[in-house]
Formats: C-alpha cells, structure tokens, sequence
C-alpha cells in the first residue's frame, strides 16, 4: 500500500502540468518529472504542496456528485491512494507504515489488509455523512485512523505482551498529532 500510494503520487506530479487545464509555465515546457515537481513544491502560487481539485477528481478523489450522478463507486477506494501533496503524501505513508509494520508482524499480512479495506472504505463512508458533498476528499488518513484504533486495542488488551508499549504509544500518539494538525491546516 505505501508503495502504491507513493507511485500513485509520483505519476501524479510526472502528469501535472501536462494538461490543457494545468498548463505548466512556458519555462517548464519540455521539461522531466523532477522538474516538475520542483514546480509544483516551489513555483506555485496558491497553495504549494497541493495539487488543484479538479486535478485530483480527474484522478479519482472521492466527490459525491460523480458517485450520485455518474455511479463511480470506484471512487469510494481510488481516493484513498491520491494526496494531494508532498508532506499530505509523506505524512500519511509514515504514520501507515509504522503502525502496518508491528500490526502485520503480530498478526499477518491478510488480517491487518483487512482492517486496511475495512477501514478505508468504512472512514470514507462515515465521513461522507459528515462532510461538505461538493468537497474532494483524497488520502489515507481514514486507514492511518483505523489502523491506530487496532493498534491502541492491541496494546490495551497485550498490554503485558508488547515490548516497550509505553515507547511505541508516545511515537505513535505523536504521528497522530501532526495528522491532526495537517487536517487541520
């Protein structure tokens, strides 16, 4: 997953530019991915790190008025490999990756890919009764929730079982806090 996610973005930042819609700047034209990507963490005036709405919509984010109105319930699972930026991007695979690494070392790959789903899809659910439905939703964050919830139940329930389980709920507690505080900003 943290793989995908990280391709998915790189693809999105090699396509950025390329369209008639996001035209790169004419000092761009011919340019690589690397380039790219420069333009888009640098050069950008509005939002720096972020990749425009109807950019990441193209790409399959969560917008309820495709879903109603086109039936692309694809768009329930394909948001969750999109962000809609670098430190969106590095924030969410670091806080999957830890909390995935001790989940699926205990209990397996195929039972942590399930909560994974579960998760994924459930978080987009609950937040889409919640949330603005014009509003484009992309990310992992839904997943990196769920995935702490598993991780904290684990550690109440084994609590005698898990090495230095005080260390590992201060790390984690802290990757929540810069969630939070990203979602937030």
């Amino acid at each position: 997953f943290t793989l995908s996610c990280i391709f998915v973005y790189l693809f999105m930042v090699g396509d950025y530019g390329n369209t008639e819609e996001h035209p790169l700047p004419s000092k761009y034209d011919n340019s690589t991915a690397a380039e790219r990507f420069k333009w888009i963490v640098t050069d950008r005036g509005d939002s720096a790190l972020a990749f425009k709405a109807d950019y990441l919509i193209k790409w399959g984010a969560r917008y309820l008025p495709y879903i109603k109105e086109r039936n692309e319930h694809w768009r329930w699972f394909s948001n969750m490999l999109l962000h809609e930026g670098a430190s969106h991007c590095f924030t969410n695979m670091l806080m999957f990756f830890t909390l995935s690494y001790h989940l699926e070392r205990k209990y397996g790959w195929w039972r942590v890919g399930f909560v994974i789903v579960l998760a994924g899809v459930g978080g987009n659910f609950v937040s889409a009764m919640f949330e603005d439905q014009c509003n484009v939703y992309v990310g992992f964050s839904g997943v990196c929730f769920g995935l702490f919830g598993l991780f904290v139940a684990d550690i109440v329930l084994n609590y005698e079982t898990v090495r230095k389980p005080k260390t590992k709920i201060i790390l984690v507690g802290l990757f929540m806090l810069i969630m939070v505080a990203q979602i937030i900003m």
